[in-house]
C-alpha cells in the first residue's frame, strides 16, 4: 500500500492508497515506484503521448504564455511618441501597459476554473478570439479613453496562456510518489527531470515576453514608415497568426482519469477529435466554490510567502524597469526609442535567462543537500533556500538602479 496525492473538494490531501492486490495493480517506473499519476491504456491520453509529441504541445503552450506579456509590452519603448501624440503625460502614458498587466494578472482566476471543466483548447481558442479583436481595436482607436479601454480587453484577451499553460504542461509529465515514500537520489531525478525541464522552459518564455518586447516596439516606433500606432498593429498580426496555427495544432490536454488506478473515465473515437471542441465530457457544473477555493492555500506560510516573494520580485525586477525605462532613458540620457528598448530589454533579457539557468542546478543541488541529511526523505519546500540569492540580488539592483539614475551616471550604469 503506498500513499498518493490526489484532488478533492477540499484541496489536496495524502491519504488515499496504491491497493496492490486490486484488480488494478499500479504503473510502475524503472525503479519499482508507483507513477503518479497513473496513465490509462488509452493511447489518446497526454501522459502516453511520445516525448517529441508532448515537446510539440509544451512549444505552444510556452509560445502563448510568451505572448501575452509580450503583446502588452510592444509599446513600452513607444511611451514618449504616445504621449506626444495623445497630449499626455509619460507616466499617464504607461498606463497603456500597466493596465492590461492589471486585467492580465486577474483573469486566470476565472479561466482555470472554467478550463478545468469545458477544456483548455476552448478557453485558449475562445479567450484568444477576444484577444485578437482588442488588438486591433488598441490600433484603431482614437482618442486616450478608447486606447486604454481596447487594452482593458487585450489584457484579458492575452492572459489565458499565462493563467493556465503551466497546467498543460503538468498534464504532460508523470512524476513519482513524494512526501512520505523515502526515494534514492536517482529515482528522484528520473521522475523529475522532465518535469522541471518542460516547466523551466514555460518559465523562461513566460518572463521574457516583455523583455523582447521592448526591443521590438523600439524599432518599430523608431521606423517612419511604421510609428507607435504599429506597436499595437504587429501584435495582433502575430497573435491572429499563432491563434490560427493553434487553431489546427494545439489538442486538448484535459483526460478524466481515476489518478489512483489509471481507468479512464473517458473515450475518444480518435485522435482527431482532441482538436475539436467537445473531446472532453462535461461531468459537473461550475460552481461557485471553483473560484473561490484556491484563496484557501493563502492559510499555509509555505504558498503565501513564496507567491508574495514572486510578486514583488516580478514587479519590481522586471515591470518596475520596464515601464519607466521610456521616461528614464528617454529624459536624462535622450535615447531614442530603438535606444530604449535595447537598454531596457537586452539587460532584462540577459539577467532572466542566466537567473533562469542557474536556478533549476542551484535548486536541485539544495534539494539534494537536503536529502541527504533528512536520510533520503524529499520535501517540496526544501528548494525553497534556492530564493534567496534573488531576494538579495533584486532589490540591490533596484537601488543601483534608482541610484544611477538619480545622480546620472553613465546609462551602462
Amino acid at each position: 500500500m503506498a500513499d498518493i496525492e490526489t484532488d478533492t473538494k477540499n484541496g489536496v490531501v495524502h491519504d488515499e492508497k496504491f491497493d496492490e492486490s486490486s484488480n488494478h495493480a499500479p504503473k510502475l517506473d524503472p525503479y519499482g515506484f508507483p507513477l503518479r499519476p497513473q496513465p490509462t491504456d488509452d493511447p489518446l491520453d497526454p501522459l502516453n503521448w511520445s516525448f517529441y509529441y508532448k515537446f510539440f504541445v509544451l512549444f505552444q503552450a510556452a509560445f502563448l504564455a510568451f505572448l501575452g506579456p509580450f503583446t502588452q509590452a510592444v509599446i513600452n519603448s513607444a511611451f514618449a511618441p504616445l504621449a506626444k501624440a495623445e497630449h499626455i503625460s509619460l507616466t499617464t502614458a504607461s498606463y497603456v501597459t500597466t493596465v492590461p498587466i492589471l486585467f492580465a494578472g486577474i483573469s486566470p482566476l476565472l479561466w482555470s476554473p472554467l478550463s478545468n471543466v469545458y477544456g483548455r483548447r476552448t478557453i485558449f481558442m475562445s479567450v484568444g478570439i477576444l484577444g485578437i479583436v482588442a488588438h486591433c481595436a488598441s490600433g484603431a482607436a482614437q482618442g486616450w479613453g478608447s486606447i486604454i479601454t481596447a487594452r482593458i480587453f487585450m489584457g484579458i484577451g492575452t492572459s489565458a496562456g499565462m493563467g493556465i499553460g503551466a497546467a498543460v504542461i503538468c498534464t504532460l509529465c508523470m512524476s513519482a510518489e513524494s512526501g512520505s515514500l523515502i526515494l534514492s537520489k536517482a529515482t528522484s531525478l528520473f521522475h523529475l527531470l522532465t518535469l522541471q525541464r518542460f516547466m523551466g522552459i514555460y518559465v523562461v518564455f513566460v518572463t521574457n515576453g516583455a523583455h523582447i518586447a521592448t526591443v521590438v516596439g523600439g524599432f518599430t516606433a523608431l521606423n517612419p514608415h511604421l510609428g507607435w500606432r504599429w506597436c499595437f498593429w504587429l501584435p495582433s498580426i502575430i497573435w491572429a497568426a499563432n491563434w490560427v496555427f493553434n487553431l489546427f495544432c494545439l489538442p486538448e490536454t484535459l483526460y478524466h482519469r481515476d489518478n489512483r488506478t489509471g481507468i479512464s473515465h473517458q473515450q475518444n473515437s480518435s485522435f482527431r477529435k482532441l482538436f475539436t471542441f467537445n473531446s472532453v465530457p462535461t461531468q459537473r457544473k461550475v460552481k461557485l466554490w471553483d473560484f473561490t477555493h484556491v484563496f484557501i492555500m493563502l492559510r499555509y506560510p509555505s504558498v503565501l510567502l513564496p507567491v508574495a516573494y514572486y510578486a514583488l520580485s516580478f514587479g519590481t525586477g522586471s515591470v518596475l524597469f520596464a515601464i519607466t525605462a521610456a521616461s528614464a532613458f528617454g529624459s536624462i540620457y535622450h535615447f531614442n526609442t530603438a535606444q530604449v528598448g535595447m537598454a531596457s530589454g537586452l539587460s532584462t533579457f540577459t539577467g532572466t535567462l542566466l537567473g533562469e539557468l542557474a536556478a533549476g542546478p542551484v535548486s536541485d543541488y539544495i534539494l539534494l543537500l537536503n536529502t541527504k541529511r533528512t536520510g533520503g526523505e524529499q520535501k517540496p519546500e526544501a528548494r525553497l533556500p534556492a530564493i534567496w540569492p534573488g531576494f538579495l540580488l533584486c532589490p540591490a539592483g533596484v537601488i543601483i538602479e534608482g541610484v544611477c539614475f538619480q545622480y546620472q551616471t553613465h546609462w551602462a550604469g
